[in-house]
């Protein structure tokens, strides 16, 4: 039973396309960002978290993203809780108002983005190609909210996804850049846990201003996602060497040469 409902869904993937399904909608998500140092116990990461706010809007031929940055995050204050620990979620100042956007079209596999550096402060607008996701269709089930979802697995863009999609939404959109699925990705994170995608609230069918799919902020020049690329690397490169000035001219002109490590924070696709 369960090879043939897996089939039946493969099947569902390969022969309908998504320009099949007219419906409209707008999906509302917790996008958690964790930043826990390495070797924090998976059961400790939860205090590091940042709160982003997520929206997707979809139509019958392309769909679009857009992430706020951080406006809040969870720290840990002992002396509280059931467990001696308060949890508390404190507002962080939001200097961009934009944030991300991934515009996708996916009758052309194209995606215009308006993606972040490392550091979350400089947006560049990137023309780039839309990658096939082979997701592994699972037989585990749970409810989300008043939907049956399923449970799927990918390696994509550098990482391993966990993704929990509703075959009651028949559209094949998620947040971010995930997508492929038969049914709406209602929850997604990859195996760090660094990364989380949480349901907030179902609109569908959602009545959608056709200026939503058109933004100013993708109006901007394009680069390709190589100079993309280029330009992380040498923000970083800018920035290693800078500390490493600053450390050696403290040192004095005496002192050996100064060997630094930057731990750089993560990106949620991981460039080759």
């Amino acid at each position: 039973m369960h090879r043939k409902f897996i089939f039946l869904i493969i099947f569902f993937i390969s022969t309908i396309p998504f320009c099949a399904f007219s419906q409209s909608g707008k999906i509302t998500y917790d996008a958690v960002i964790n930043r826990s140092l390495p070797g924090v116990p998976k059961d400790e990461m939860f205090q590091d978290d940042l709160y982003c706010n997520g929206w997707l809007f979809f139509n019958g031929s392309e769909s679009i993203y857009r992430q706020s940055l951080p406006d809040s995050a969870v720290t840990s204050r002992s002396g509280g809780g059931s467990e001696g620990v308060l949890r508390m979620r404190y507002p962080i100042k939001v200097a961009d108002t934009i944030g991300s956007i991934y515009k996708i079209q996916h009758q052309n596999k194209k995606i215009l983005a308006r993606m972040p550096l490392f550091n979350l402060k400089d947006f560049y607008v990137v023309d780039d190609k839309l990658e096939p996701i082979n997701w592994k269709i699972e037989t585990e089930k749970k409810r989300i909210g008043k939907f049956e979802v399923i449970k799927a697995n990918a390696d994509y863009l550098g990482r391993n996804w966990t993704a929990w999609f509703a075959p009651e939404i028949p559209v094949s959109v998620g947040p971010w850049k995930l997508y492929g699925l038969p049914g709406l990705i209602l929850e997604a994170e990859d195996s760090t846990r660094k990364f989380r995608f949480l349901l907030k609230e179902v609109q569908v069918p959602f009545q959608i201003n056709s200026a939503i799919f058109n933004p100013a902020a993708l109006t901007k020049t394009a680069i390709s996602k190589t100079e993309f690329i280029k330009i992380e690397e040498k923000k970083k490169d800018d920035q290693y060497r800078f500390r490493k000035a600053r450390m050696e001219a403290a040192a004095g002109p005496d002192s050996r040469p100064v060997k630094i490590n930057i731990n750089f924070e993560e990106t949620i696709e991981i460039y080759k």
